[in-house]
């Protein structure tokens, strides 16, 4: 998807794990739970090494409500 690759891109990486988590509930809202789940852990990921403690509550909650 080349939204997030634009944040990344203008070196925006909280932007893309924003993005990355709207994919993600698309994603599961057409039923394509593999893709849902990596773009969850890839949101997860950015969001642990920013530090952004409320969006990782949240991330963990939609990883763990498959």
């Amino acid at each position: 998807m080349n939204a997030p690759r634009s944040w990344i891109e203008i070196d925006l990486p909280y932007e893309a794990a924003v993005t990355r988590l709207r994919l993600a509930e698309a994603y599961r809202g057409l039923g394509d739970e593999a893709r849902a789940e990596l773009e969850l852990r890839t949101a997860r990921s950015v969001l642990e090494r920013l530090g952004a403690a409320d969006d990782l509550a949240a991330v963990d909650v939609l990883i763990e409500s498959k």
